[in-house]
């Protein structure tokens, strides 16, 4: 995905003193996860019933007792402002009931919740222009992870979307929002990518990420596309990806979402990927619309997660 920027006020807080940090309680490993997300299918359109329909499919076609279970809300699912309080909320146009009513029905079918979010203070589509707001996590990280505890999410993709900063800053930046969750005393898998829109890096194929996340991105962003010949730094294909498969982080090595099944993609790349990312312990994250797959897509999904 695409880019917020790290506001001077969290450079200054994490500049300051040394950038001390509370304890925290060691994490347990948690294995890659595997589910669907709504950006390569939905984008900004997004919407709790185009979710449902994707749930409903992941029971329907049997990937869900698979282990395709994390359905993740992506970006421009929140109203583009936040309360008096500061709180987030979702938007009501799109999600009516709101986030807690969607976490529901998925608990209830034996599903998790994934929500997006930033570290600045926009998120990527707010950064770009595709979606309005000011919403990101910046200064609000501690009330941010008691809402989406609040609400019953059990997975977090945080996305950078800015430009480069020192490594050890952005580290920081990540480690707040871990504190946080680790605070509300759920456990909610935290996702984080370290790489949009930094210019000229790939920060996250860098260095180790061991104790900051569960799953780190270690690539930009996979397109439909078996190659783009574009450098590590811009969007790249399957093959591309593959050609320099980036180094181990200390955590999940996240090769970024599954793009078989979508237009531009055949069926034997797609299955390529597949297997490859499973190969290489990536998370298998479905973006296509899951009633569209063919049939051997769906049974090689199924039985490469048995494999995992």
């Amino acid at each position: 995905m695409r880019h917020p920027l790290v506001p001077c006020t969290v450079a200054a807080v994490l500049v300051a003193a040394g950038c001390a940090a509370p304890h925290v309680p060691s994490r347990p490993a948690v294995p890659p996860t595997l589910g669907w997300d709504s950006w390569n299918l939905d984008g900004c359109t997004v919407t709790a019933a185009r979710v449902e329909r994707q749930a409903d499919a992941l029971i329907s076609s049997g990937l869900a007792d698979a282990g395709y279970r994390t359905v993740i809300v992506d970006d421009c699912w929140f109203a583009p402002d936040r309360t008096g309080a500061g709180e987030l909320t979702a938007n009501p146009r799109t999600f009516p009931g709101g986030i807690p009513a969607l976490a529901d029905r998925l608990h209830a079918q034996g599903l998790e919740l994934g929500i997006y979010e930033s570290p600045g203070d926009r998120t990527c589509a707010q950064q770009s222009g595709a979606y309005p707001g000011s919403t990101g996590s910046a200064g609000h990280e501690e009330q941010d992870a008691r809402t989406f505890a609040d609400w019953g999410v059990d997975y977090l993709k945080y996305d950078w979307c800015g430009p480069g900063v020192p490594a050890e800053l952005q580290r920081e930046t990540f480690r707040r929002m871990r504190d946080a969750l680790a605070a509300t005393g759920r456990r909610i898998t935290y996702a984080i990518n370290p790489n949009s829109g930094v210019a000229g890096d790939v920060p996250g194929a860098t260095g180790t990420w061991a104790g900051i996340a569960d799953a780190v991105r270690v690539t930009n962003d996979v397109v439909p596309a078996w190659r783009t010949g574009a450098p590590a730094t811009e969007n790249q294909g399957i093959a591309d990806v593959l050609d320099r498969v980036p180094p181990d982080p200390g955590t999940v090595r996240d090769l970024d979402m599954l793009v078989a099944g979508l237009p531009g993609v055949t069926e034997d790349q797609g299955r390529t990927q597949i297997t490859q990312w499973a190969r290489l312990r990536s998370p298998l994250i479905i973006t296509a619309d899951i009633a569209t797959l063919s049939t051997g897509t769906v049974d090689l999904l199924r039985r490469t997660a048995h494999e995992m």
